[in-house]
C-alpha cells in the first residue's frame, strides 16, 4: 500500500501519510516496550525495576529477528508460537476466573451494558481504535507480496483472494477471541469493585503472593485500578500467584510479537513511502532509539510502576487519531479502478466502508478530547488538500 501512495499522492500528502503512520508505529513500540517492562517487572517480583526493563527491551526484539535467517516459514511459526502462548495464559485464566458464559454470548450477539452510558459507550468505541492498529495496514498490503501468485491471471488473482480471506479470517478470529478472554475475566473480577475492595482480597487471601503486592492497590473507594500491572496484581490476589506469573508471561509474549510486526510494517512504510531501504536490524534500532527516550524518561520520573497508566492511555489516543491516515488511502485505493481494477469497491460497499469509518474516528476523537489529549479532526487537518483532491478520491 506504501508504494501504491507514493506513485498515487503528491509529494507533500505522500509525505504526511507516511510521518503519520511512522508516528503510530512509535506510539505502539512505547506500549510494548512499557507491556514488556511491566512484565519482567512481575515475573521478578520486582527485581528488574520498570526502567531496566525498559532497557532490556532494546536488544531482545534483535534475537528474535535473527529467526528470519531460517526462512519465513521458521519466522511464522514463531509468531504461532507467541499467539499460541498468549491464547493459552489468557484461556487459563478466563477459566480460572469463571466469568458468566451465558451473559457473554449473549453480549456478543445483542450488545448491552446495565447501568452504562455516554461515557462507557465511548471506551469502548475507544478500545475498537487502539486495537486496530494503523500501520497493520501497510504491514498486511505488503506481506501479499510473499507469496508468488500469477498476477496476470484474473482467476489465480480470486483464488488468492480466497485463500487471503480465509488466512485473514483465521487470524482475526484468534485475535478476538483472546481479547474476549481477557475482557471477560477482568469485566467479571473488576465491575463494581473499589481500590479497598481488591486490597482486602490481597490481605486476606491464601494466594503466596509477596508482601509488597499487598499494598499496591490504595485503602480508598475509588474504582478499582485495572492497568496492565494492578491487573496482574489483582489476578494474583483473587485467584493465586500462579495467575499472577501466567499473566505476566502471555504480556511478554503479547509484547514481543507486536514488536515485530512494528519493525516490519515500519520497514514496509519507509520502503514504499520514500523509497529508502534499511536493514532490518538498522530499523529497529531507529524506531526503538526514539521510542526509548521518552519512555526511559516516563519510567523514571512518572513516580513509579504505580503511575504509568496515564500515558498508556495517551498513547492509544496517539494512535486513535493515526487510524484514518491508514484507512482513508485503503477506501482511496480498493474504490479506484486504475489500482484495483476489476477488483475495485462498489460504490455500497464504499460508502459503508466510510460511514464506519467516520463514526469511528469521531467517537474516538471526541474520547481522545475528553482525555485532555490532543484529536483533531481529520477534516480539519486535511482540509486544503480537500479541496485539492489530492488525498480523497
Amino acid at each position: 500500500m506504501a508504494e501504491i501512495a507514493h506513485s498515487y499522492y503528491p509529494r507533500i500528502p505522500r509525505l504526511i501519510l507516511w510521518i503519520m503512520v511512522e508516528i503510530a508505529i512509535v506510539a505502539s513500540d512505547m506500549q510494548e516496550v512499557i507491556g514488556t517492562a511491566i512484565s519482567l517487572y512481575l515475573l521478578t517480583d520486582g527485581i528488574i525495576p520498570l526502567y531496566a526493563g525498559v532497557l532490556i527491551t532494546m536488544c531482545d526484539t534483535f534475537t528474535f529477528l535473527f529467526l528470519e535467517r531460517y526462512g519465513v516459514r521458521m519466522f511464522e511459526a514463531f509468531f504461532v508460537f507467541l499467539i499460541s502462548v498468549m491464547a493459552v495464559n489468557f484461556g487459563y485464566e478466563f477459566f480460572t476466573s469463571k466469568p458468566n458464559a451465558g451473559e457473554l454470548f449473549t453480549g456478543m450477539i445483542l450488545p448491552w451494558c446495565r447501568g452504562c452510558g455516554t461515557k462507557q459507550f465511548l471506551q469502548g468505541v475507544s478500545i475498537v481504535g487502539a486495537v486496530v492498529m494503523p500501520h497493520n495496514f501497510y504491514l498486511h498490503s505488503a506481506l501479499v507480496k510473499s507469496r508468488k501468485i500469477d498476477r496476470k491471471a484474473e482467476i489465480k488473482v480470486r483464488e488468492a483472494n480466497m485463500y487471503y480471506f480465509i488466512e485473514s479470517f483465521f487470524a482475526l478470529f484468534c485475535s478476538f477471541w483472546i481479547n474476549v478472554l481477557v475482557v471477560a475475566v477482568f469485566a467479571q473480577g473488576f465491575y463494581g469493585k473499589t481500590n479497598a475492595d481488591v486490597r482486602e482480597s490481597c490481605i486476606n487471601n491464601d494466594n503466596h503472593m509477596p508482601d509488597f503486592y499487598k499494598d499496591v492497590y490504595a485503602n480508598n473507594t475509588d474504582l478499582a485500578d485495572n492497568d496492565i500491572y494492578h491487573a496482574g496484581v489483582f489476578l494474583g490476589c483473587t485467584f493465586g500467584v500462579v495467575a499472577l506469573y501466567v499473566w505476566a508471561v502471555g504480556i511478554l509474549a503479547a509484547g514481543q510479537s507486536s514488536t515485530m510486526t512494528g519493525t516490519y510494517a515500519g520497514q514496509f512504510a519507509m520502503e514504499g513511502f520514500i523509497q529508502i531501504k534499511l536493514p532490518q536490524w538498522k530499523r529497529v534500532l531507529l524506531t526503538r532509539s526514539i521510542a526509548m527516550g521518552p519512555t526511559l524518561l516516563v519510567a523514571i520520573f512518572s513516580g513509579g510502576i504505580n503511575h504509568i497508566t496515564g500515558f498508556n492511555d495517551f498513547l492509544n489516543c496517539v494512535q486513535m487519531v493515526q487510524l484514518p491516515f491508514a484507512i482513508f488511502p485503503v477506501l482511496t485505493f480498493v474504490s479506484d479502478k486504475r489500482v484495483m481494477f476489476e477488483f475495485s469497491a462498489s460504490r455500497n460497499g464504499y460508502l459503508n466502508l466510510s460511514t464506519s469509518t467516520s463514526t469511528l474516528h469521531g467517537r474516538s476523537s471526541t474520547t481522545c478530547r475528553k482525555r485532555n489529549t490532543m484529536a483533531p479532526s481529520i477534516i480539519q487537518l486535511f482540509h486544503p488538500l480537500e479541496k485539492k483532491r489530492t488525498i480523497f478520491p
